[in-house]
């Protein structure tokens, strides 16, 4: 039989970049009468968790709350894959594996005349399920197998002796787990039975039809518990010395050609590792956790003084969980669920800054930061003249976390200030704050002169064309954060002036007010405007303001074609 710890906690990890983000544990009472020895979770917040005595429990919210679900069975679960909400196999003692049809839980035992325990399942597809047996066979030495599969989805199982034929036919491998990357790509790992153990690795690329030994060298008295691979290239292996209590950390960079010790920890045996959609890394093992950050393995500390983590699951770079144990001798049994918080903290609007304008605009920002949740809820502070219109809950691929992009619009009424918005992820119901700030646009002060721009058509031809359209810019320029600047107010009657510089002779003038949109169009009629015989040359088309005087000015030019 597998080592036996009993239960002291599941742990649930909501974690963001900011180390002095708020962290919060949060203990609630389990349902679980046996060790927990495995967890799952998917990104809507539904997970599975597996113990001994066929104890399964399921939470629909994060880990909020649990219930309790059938198994059929009585024997330990050490091992849970979930291939879907609807579909997923459970693996443990006395060749045990339970599978879930989206509805309930039926168990079945692989068949042989020996006995042994299930250590770890996984899928390559819908259909190929993958299982491992470990340390604790019994029976004849020719009924030994260290690999199952099946082809139709657990209803029928195959076993398999995967060894190093160089090896003599006495050396047994025990497997502890098993990891596909893709369909072609997998990896086992564990121990052999040589008089100095060693620590072993084998690699598929055909799906499974074959295995090759790529075992690191130097591995001696190591145990290697668990894989992962991010790729068909780069991975990494866990484990310990049962004798001197160090756990290490194998990686890879072409695929288990070579191998390095990444990291060392004493005490510590390494049981599982699992990566993340942004890179991250974390092993499970005693009271703590370790995390690879940025090329850096840390421990990462939790409120337990003694016992172990037996599993370690992340949904994203923020969302995971880890379930562990403590032994009897100890102090245990404990039946606590206790489930670790952080608040989307630390968030940032970017831009953060708008300008409060004479014309009401739709200042558009995104929100970064903290552990946003797909459903994330954006709230914004309601003052006068400041309005959130809508926003939206994206998937950043280079950030590889959630973020909100966000209008709001902003009025000439609102009040310059800085104020708060909010970020509440609804199933967990915790939330964090950011801030933006209104700023009065110095450009919109009644004593800055402002801006309108005449633009006529290059050349008008009187011979062919009846008129000449002059299309009048008054949004002024582009200021900081979209919001235009130098913008004339719609309320004031303005001037068109058109006319010759070299005697200022005026061929046409027309007052007007200023279209809101910003563009305001004026047509000059031959007839009725410029008259029959409007001579060639340059014209100055200027515009007029009643208190600043000229504010813009464009080029008309008259050529008669005939």
């Amino acid at each position: 039989m597998l080592k036996r710890v009993v239960i002291l906690g599941l742990f649930c990890f909501l974690l963001v970049g900011a180390t002095h983000a708020a962290r919060t544990w949060e203990a609630q009472v389990s349902t679980s009468e046996g060790i927990l020895n495995d967890v799952k979770f998917f990104e809507n917040g539904w997970g599975w968790v597996v113990g001994d005595g066929g104890v399964i429990l399921r939470s629909l919210d994060f880990g909020k709350n649990w219930t309790s679900e059938a198994s059929g069975t009585a024997e330990n679960l050490y091992s849970l894959y979930m291939l879907s909400t609807n579909e997923a196999w459970a693996a443990g003692s006395n060749r045990t594996i339970v599978k879930y049809n989206g509805t309930s839980w039926s168990p079945s035992q692989i068949s042989s005349s020996a006995n042994f325990d299930l250590t770890r399942i996984c899928a390559s597809d819908t259909n190929k399920i993958w299982v491992t047996a470990g340390t604790s066979f019994l029976g004849a030495l020719s009924d030994y197998r260290n690999l199952f599969y099946s082809n139709d989805g657990g209803t029928t199982w195959n076993g398999a002796l995967i060894r190093n034929s160089a090896e003599a036919e006495t050396i047994l491998n025990y497997f502890y787990s098993v990891y596909f990357s893709d369909a072609n790509h997998g990896w086992l790992v564990g121990v052999n039975s040589d008089a100095v153990p060693m620590g072993k690795v084998f690699k598929t690329t055909d799906g499974g039809v074959t295995w090759i030994d790529v075992s690191p060298s130097g591995a001696g008295n190591i145990t290697f518990r668990d894989v992962y691979f991010a790729d068909e290239n780069y991975g990494w292996v866990v484990g310990g010395d049962e004798n001197s209590k160090t756990a290490y950390v194998y990686y890879t960079s072409d695929g288990g050609s070579t191998w390095s010790v990444q990291y060392t920890f004493n005490p510590a045996l390494f049981r599982r590792i699992v990566g993340t959609d942004n890179g991250t890394l974390w092993v499970a093992d005693r009271a703590n956790t370790f995390r690879f950050e940025k090329g850096t393995w840390a421990e990462d500390s939790a409120p337990l003084s003694q016992g172990y983590f037996n599993s370690v699951y992340f949904i994203d770079a923020w969302n995971g969980w880890a379930v562990g144990g403590l032994l009897s001798a100890e102090g245990g049994p404990l039946r606590y669920i206790y489930k670790y918080s952080v608040d989307p903290y630390d968030l940032v609007a970017t831009p953060n800054v708008f300008l409060i304008s004479n014309v009401t605009y739709e200042a558009t920002f995104g929100v970064f930061g903290g552990a946003i949740q797909a459903d994330a809820v954006l709230t914004l502070e309601a003052v006068p003249g400041l309005s959130l219109v809508t926003y939206e809950v994206v998937y950043d691929n280079i950030l590889k976390s959630y973020k909100l992009n966000a209008r709001a619009t902003v009025e000439p009424t609102a009040v310059a200030g800085t104020y708060s918005f909010t970020v509440t992820n609804p199933r967990e119901g915790r939330s964090g704050t950011g801030t933006i700030t209104l700023k009065v646009n110095p450009l919109v002060n009644p004593t800055v002169k402002p801006t309108a721009q005449p633009m006529p058509a290059k050349v008008f031809d009187p011979a062919t064309e009846d008129s000449v359209k002059i299309q009048v810019n008054t949004t002024g320029q582009a200021g900081a954060s979209g919001v235009r600047a130098s913008s004339v107010d719609s309320n004031v009657e303005l001037e068109l002036i058109v006319y010759r510089p070299e005697n200022r002779q005026i061929a046409y003038r027309k007052k007007f007010f200023a279209d809101p949109k910003g563009y305001t169009t004026i047509t000059l009629k031959k007839v009725t405007d410029l008259g029959l015989d409007i001579s060639e040359g340059v014209y100055n088309a200027i515009v007029l303001h009643p208190q600043f005087g000229k504010i813009g000015s464009g080029v008309l030019v008259v050529h008669y074609s005939k």
